[in-house]
């Protein structure tokens, strides 16, 4: 398991060695950021699990298709 994003994690996502990818939505927006997923080819993937944190932030869990 691996946390955060960066080169090491595009690195993996663009080898194809993700196997599952967890996203964290806030209900807020701040300042501006880095997007992991730019320019990488389109990988279909499945909606597995939904984490509701309590503070209106959600986790979503993704299995790539298989």
């Amino acid at each position: 398991m691996k946390y955060g994003n960066g080169p090491f994690s595009r690195a993996l996502v663009e080898a194809g060695l993700l196997d599952e990818l967890h996203l964290s939505i806030s209900p807020f927006v701040a300042g501006s950021g880095e997007s992991l997923l730019s320019g990488i080819r389109t990988t279909a993937m499945d909606l597995t699990k939904v984490t509701e944190l309590g503070n209106g932030a959600v986790v979503l869990t993704y299995m790539p298709s298989r």
